[in-house]
């Protein structure tokens, strides 16, 4: 038992009375700390400086704030027999516009020998790397920001028809680059057919900021799914699996093509998708005449024509200004829709294009001219003509 007559003895004042206060101060403190209190953090926030310099990455790296471009990819799909070549490098803008001539002169030494696989000439300061499971071969490219990897594979060409496979892949590869989807018809604007010894290549060049998450390969409608393809596999065409087919594609309908182009239009070679092409040259202006086929499904008009609009610098219209600007054309065996899209007077460069769509059997027909307005003008006539003269 304890006794509270000695604490009574304490005199106010005395030493022994300040350290009991003291004491009964401190046994107050430890007990109102086992309380939970409101907890406040502090946190520091480092200096600009710091954080420049441990988020800033060289070269070909993405700012996901400022969405600038910062990779540049060259690529080349090359359909021969049963089997598609890709050749792809990617890398930092600067770095790709170093070799970037080299890279075409490159492919125009593509040739194919007797087992249909592809040879090449590279310059000597190329080196390879042993072929893998999913490259035929691996070239590296110096360049100021250190070594490219020039991937070469294969697949087989898809059994569901040239433009579907080159739209699949395209697209797939525009995923990559942080890119949006092209639509069929604008395919061919962004791709040049170039002539490898006698073989059709087609190649894109695109900047954007490369991601690797956007490598799945597309399947069946275009959508994505599974788990993404190894590192340097070539893409696939929509509608197949992962297994090749076994035969090559089914044999293209062809549709013969006849048309009368006017005294001084200068024929031009036809090539993937342009089945004719003919140049329009007065002075310094130039104007281009393309015939471009596609399937069937790319023939919607209000698509395509807000598309051209938008190329002469032309805002988009509805349905129903559709029906007011559509002017019915005929030509040997078809009919189709006429449209006359100049650009605003005030544009800085105005240009015009001169439209026709028509859709014949399974397949749409483009016949477009594009060029100066003072040009289009000139020639619009002839361009009439020249669209009445097709015959498919």
């Amino acid at each position: 038992m304890i006794s509270t007559d000695r604490f009574s003895e304490i005199a106010p004042g005395s030493p022994r009375w300040r350290a009991s206060q003291w004491l009964c101060m401190l046994l107050f403190a430890l007990t109102a700390g086992c309380r939970e209190q409101p907890q406040v953090r502090s946190y520091s926030t480092p200096k600009e400086a710091a954080v420049l310099e441990q988020n800033h990455l060289e070269g070909g790296a993405a700012s996901a704030a400022s969405g600038e471009p910062t990779d540049r990819m060259l690529a080349a799909i090359v359909p021969h027999g049963e089997q598609a070549w890709f050749f792809k490098i990617t890398g930092s803008i600067d770095s790709i516009a170093a070799i970037a001539e080299s890279f075409h002169d490159f492919l125009k030494t593509v040739r194919f020998d007797d087992a249909n696989n592809p040879v090449w000439e590279k310059p000597e300061a190329w080196t390879s790397k042993p072929a893998s499971e999913f490259r035929f071969a691996t070239l590296l490219l110096p360049s100021p920001s250190g070594e490219l990897e020039l991937a070469i594979s294969s697949l087989g060409y898809g059994a569901d028809g040239h433009d579907n496979f080159m739209l699949a892949n395209v697209n797939r590869w525009r995923r990559q680059m942080a890119l949006p989807p092209l639509s069929l018809l604008a395919l061919p604007e962004n791709t040049e057919e170039i002539d490898l010894n006698g073989v059709k290549a087609y190649v894109v060049d695109m900047n954007g900021r490369f991601e690797a998450g956007g490598m799945q390969a597309p399947f069946a409608g275009g959508a994505t799914g599974g788990a993404g393809l190894p590192d340097g596999h070539p893409p696939i065409a929509a509608g197949q699996g992962s297994i090749p087919p076994a035969a090559g594609p089914p044999a293209a309908a062809t549709t013969k093509l006849e048309c009368e182009a006017p005294e001084g239009w200068l024929e031009q070679a036809a090539s993937g998708f342009r089945k004719a092409a003919f140049l329009i040259a007065d002075g310094d202006d130039k104007a281009e005449v393309t015939i471009i086929d596609l399937a069937a499904a790319a023939g919607d008009l209000l698509p395509n024509v807000n598309r051209w609009r938008s190329q002469v610098s032309l805002p988009e219209i509805d349905a129903a200004q559709l029906d007011k600007d559509t002017q019915p054309i005929e030509g040997k065996n078809w009919k189709g829709s006429y449209y006359v899209l100049a650009g605003p007077d005030d544009a800085e460069s105005r240009q015009t294009i001169l439209g026709v769509i028509t859709i014949v059997g399974d397949r749409s027909w483009f016949i477009k001219l594009t060029g100066p307005a003072e040009l289009a003008e000139k020639e619009r006539e002839n361009f009439e003509a020249f669209a009445r003269s097709v015959r498919f």
